[in-house]
């Protein structure tokens, strides 16, 4: 015989707690996904960028306003253009465009996000 008393199931203080968790979640996915979208596009633009350079063999100013006009274009919000520099000359130029992005999560918690992995070598070796 089994008895039913031990099979009640969910109480209604688990079902909030769980609902709780589930909604931070949710809450965090959509205050922090954008910005990992965001991250891909700048990437991606970094990446353009050094390509053009490589094959057009462009100088500083150059990239940086390719840069910045195509992050124009792309909407993106969450990066400077204070936080991309172009370093070096001729065979040793790289792009740095690390760069960290803050967004209010809840009330007064915000949540830092740091993206440092956009450093780029224009020629490769």
């Amino acid at each position: 015989m089994v008895n039913r008393n031990k099979q009640a199931g969910m109480t209604a203080l688990s079902l909030l707690l769980l609902a709780l968790v589930v909604g931070f979640f949710l809450i965090c996915l959509v205050k922090i996904g954008p910005v990992y979208l965001e991250s891909m596009t700048v990437k991606s633009i970094v990446e353009q960028a050094a390509e053009e350079a490589r094959n057009e063999e462009l100088g500083k100013a150059e990239i940086h306003d390719r840069i910045a006009k195509k992050l124009l274009i792309n909407t993106v919000s969450g990066m400077n253009m204070e936080d991309v520099e172009v370093r070096g000359i001729g065979e040793d130029m790289e792009i740095d465009a690390n760069y960290e992005v803050r967004k209010p999560l809840l009330f007064n918690i915000d949540v830092v996000v740091k993206f440092e992995d956009l450093i780029v070598k224009v020629n490769p070796s």
